[in-house]
Parts: structure tokens; sequence; C-alpha cells
């Protein structure tokens, strides 16, 4: 089946765009190549975003992505200086074990953390 470019409508054309949104010539669907990043891989970080802040073990980067592994959302972490100092947040909420990707246009910014924070608080 072939398609005339000319007798796409708007609404299908837009369709298409969000359809291949990223994508550039060469690029593939395959699973993505991690990117040098300034924390090694099995590090404990803290991905702060635009709302809640996170923190886990350090599994890959991609352009688009921090993937983090066996991470706990951090829904208060009391004052801020002690929290960043090593002090425990005021509450803590374990994600399900495994995988968990933040995209990155939502962080604000990341740091290394001294633990990893897995208990319900």
């Amino acid at each position: 089946m072939t398609i005339n470019l000319e007798d796409l409508t708007l609404k299908q054309i837009r369709e298409l765009a969000a359809l291949t949104a990223g994508l550039h010539a060469g690029m593939s669907l395959s699973p993505p190549t991690p990117e040098p990043y300034p924390f090694a891989s099995g590090a404990i970080v803290c991905v702060e975003t635009i709302m809640p802040t996170f923190v886990g073990i350090l599994e890959y980067v991609t352009a688009t992505t921090i993937v983090l592994r066996d991470a706990s959302w951090i829904p208060s972490t009391g004052r801020y200086s002690a929290f960043a100092s090593g002090a425990e947040p005021e509450e803590v909420e374990p994600l399900p074990v495994g995988f968990y990707a933040i995209e990155r246009s939502s962080v604000i910014g990341v740091r290394l953390h001294k633990n990893q924070l897995r208990v319900l608080k």
C-alpha cells in the first residue's frame, strides 16, 4: 500500500508526528544506549524532580530517562539541609522492587545519597 502525502489530512499528519516524536534518520526503536553520567551505575542517588523526590540505586541514564532500581518516593524531606546531609526524611514510600524510570525533562537535580531508604515511614 502506498500513501500519497498530498492526500493526508492535518489530523493524520499530527498523529504521524506524535508516533515518531524524537526519532530522526538512522534512529531505531531498540533499547536505549546508556549515556555518560557523573555518577556510576550502582550509586545510591537522590533525584529531585519538579514535584517528587526519589532515592534509589542508579541503574542507567539515557538521553530521555534516568532509571533507578529499588527506589523510594520521598513525599516529605523535612528540613532539606538536614536531609541532604544524610538525615532521615519525614516520609518514605518505597516503590515496588524493580526499575523506575524518571523523565529527564522533569529533573531539577541529582546527587549522591548516603542510604537507600527502603522502609515505609
